[in-house]
């Protein structure tokens, strides 16, 4: 069993710079260009953003961040597991960790965007208790993404 070790750290480790470009790699040959751009449109080194990664024997294997919007809603970006550490419950630990910080810091709404193709990952939204919306933040409709939110404890 995979037993990730998950905490808060700086986007800008050089062992995240690996998880970034495959996620970028990985969004390139799997998504729209509106949704690459959407999804790394973020600084998650800006003040508004936490990122935590997991890591699996010191290596990191996983990442997602939590960025603070205005008006009580939170979005998770940057959701991402290495594709040898995916079915662990690894992305699930992650989004729990941006879904208790948002909710400790009093955000009544978490949402996200993924690509319309992205099978596992609009199950893996459903999963986690996310309902599709029409329109999310300022984000107009998009044939190419799917919009999720979930309200907070």
């Amino acid at each position: 069993m995979v037993r990730p070790i998950i905490d808060i750290e700086s986007p800008h480790d050089d062992s995240l710079r690996t998880l970034f470009v495959e996620l970028k790699s990985s969004m390139t040959a799997m998504s729209s260009s509106d949704v690459i751009d959407y999804q790394l449109s973020v600084d998650v080194s800006s003040p508004s953003a936490t990122t935590f990664v997991a890591r699996v024997d010191g290596k990191a294997v996983g990442t997602g961040s939590l960025v603070r919007h205005s008006g009580g809603v939170a979005e998770a970006k940057r959701l991402f597991t290495e594709p040898a550490y995916r079915k662990h419950g690894i992305g699930r630990s992650i989004l729990r960790h941006i879904s208790s910080l948002a909710a400790s810091e009093g955000f009544k709404e978490l949402v996200m965007v993924t690509d319309a193709k992205l099978d596992d990952s609009i199950a893996f939204a459903e999963k986690a208790g996310f309902s599709r919306r029409e329109k999310i933040l300022d984000h107009a409709p998009s044939k190419h993404s799917i919009f999720f939110a979930k309200t907070l404890p």
